[in-house]
């Protein structure tokens, strides 16, 4: 009974901080169907900005408040734990959906942080613009595929990117920011400082439409060969370490198919872990560290996730 009380007091107190803003916020909203994974606890407050404007203003309102925030984009590559987030947490998924060619350059695309990943691809490929194919079956958005410096194990996004649009969390406007003031690593995009991308800029290449629509139609074939396909999953799980490739690892050490609770190492690409039905964070967290303790004995190589992992464990 406490219990109950103390969360209630909570929740009034975070209604009354965020009273009045014109972004929609929800308050106790589960977070799994936010994830392709399909797993995730409660978030405190669950913010969502449609445009630049909500967001700047939601953003100054949580520093006034000394709210937490943290961000969640398409919810691919992202585990949250089963005891869900605390603070606010920062969708875009209701806005920032907006695609097009920069005005007066026909090889500058700029889309929102909400456009969805085959959005951008088959928009380009339609064009005859080359650079973003890459992204060819990646799920999620484009905000998310920034942060993730997402691509194929030999070409990036982060190589076509001119400039971004983000919001500082510390406060202020949005602003541009060139990419040379971005770090790109391996799945990896470096910030100056915590921010919310609202919008990428493309500089892309002429190449050849058809040419396009091929690759991406035979790319498209292969990962639904070669992946999970009509589950829920989070794509790769580990990083691949150098001249080694984590699923052969997974997979000569036995484990495809090997399942916690509702969580499975995919029979289909041992690199991803799939939601059976039921899964739990703690058993996506259990199985994980299987995986890690099978290869490093098997192999005497240390997994390093890919997969990024947020929130709390139950408690």
């Amino acid at each position: 009974m406490r219990g109950c009380l103390v969360e209630e007091e909570m929740v009034v107190g975070l209604e009354r901080k965020l009273a009045g803003l014109a972004c929609e916020v929800r308050f106790g909203e589960r977070l799994a169907p936010y994830t392709t994974f399909q797993v995730g606890g409660l978030a405190d407050a669950f913010a969502l900005p449609k445009d630049e404007a909500e967001l700047v203003e939601l953003i100054a309102r949580c520093r006034a408040e000394g709210l937490r925030m943290t961000i969640l984009g398409g919810g691919a590559n992202t585990l949250i734990r089963d005891g869900g987030i605390r603070g606010v947490v920062i969708c875009l998924v209701n806005g920032f959906r907006e695609i097009g060619l920069v005005a007066d350059d026909a090889l500058l695309v700029e889309a929102g942080a909400g456009v969805k990943i085959p959005q951008l691809v088959r928009f380009a490929a339609d064009r005859g613009l080359d650079g973003v194919e890459c992204l060819a079956g990646v799920p999620g958005t484009v905000g998310g595929a920034l942060a993730m410096n997402a691509g194929t194990a030999e070409r990036f996004v982060g190589e076509s990117v001119e400039s971004i649009r983000w919001a500082r969390l510390s406060g202020g406007m949005v602003e541009t920011l060139p990419a040379s003031r971005l770090t790109f690593i391996y799945r990896e995009a470096r910030f100056p400082e915590p921010g919310v991308v609202t919008a990428v800029r493309f500089r892309l290449r002429r190449g050849d439409a058809e040419a396009l629509r091929v690759y991406l139609k035979e790319n498209a074939a292969l990962r639904r060969e070669r992946q999970p396909w009509g589950v829920p999953c989070a794509g790769s799980i580990f990083r691949n370490p150098p001249g080694e490739r984590a699923g052969r690892l997974i997979e000569a050490a036995g484990l495809k198919g090997r399942r916690v609770g509702g969580a499975e190492v995919s029979r289909v690409h041992a690199n991803f872990l799939v939601n059976r039905g039921g899964a739990t964070a703690a058993d996506v967290l259990e199985l994980i560290g299987e995986v890690q303790a099978r290869v490093r004995e098997a192999h005497g190589l240390n997994l390093e996730l890919e997969l990024k992992i947020v929130g709390e464990d139950v408690s």
